[in-house]
């Protein structure tokens, strides 16, 4: 957990606020928020294997690359199961447009569209919302 504050000076003379102190700090303890705290591995929608990228979209939805488990999994928050939203949720490795191999990076655009860096198939993977497959996006990639 974390917690942010700012303080600000009101001025009266001028009618207006000045500059500001800002402050962040870190509960040290951490929370597992995704995944399972016992560094158990099985692709099970409650446990990530070798997660490697992680991206928090608008509504606060977290995406993790779950790099070993060859999937990107979505856990909203207080969620404690995730949801795979590309590649197999079983975790099945593979080339062809329902699967992913090793997965690095991912981000959400503005629509829902989920686009990971499949990096040991040499390709860029684009997943629409609610999509079973996704779409090579860059990279020629490999077959399956």
């Amino acid at each position: 957990m974390r917690h942010f504050s700012c303080f600000r000076s009101y001025n009266s003379l001028t009618n207006s606020l000045i500059g500001g102190v800002c402050s962040l700090q870190w509960n040290t303890a951490g929370t597992t928020v995704a995944g399972d705290a016992n560094a158990a591995s099985a692709a099970t929608p409650d446990r990530l294997f070798a997660p490697v990228d992680l991206t928090l979209d608008p509504s606060n939805t977290l995406y993790i690359s779950d790099s070993s488990n060859n999937r990107v999994q979505k856990w909203t928050m207080g969620a404690v199961t995730g949801t795979t939203v590309a590649g197999q949720p079983i975790g099945t490795v593979g080339a062809s447009p329902d699967q992913l191999r090793l997965p690095a990076g991912v981000v959400v655009d503005e629509t829902g569209t989920v686009i990971v860096a499949d990096s040991s198939n040499d390709r860029v993977m684009s997943w629409p919302s609610a999509s079973a497959t996704g779409t090579v996006t860059a990279g020629i990639g490999k077959t399956a």
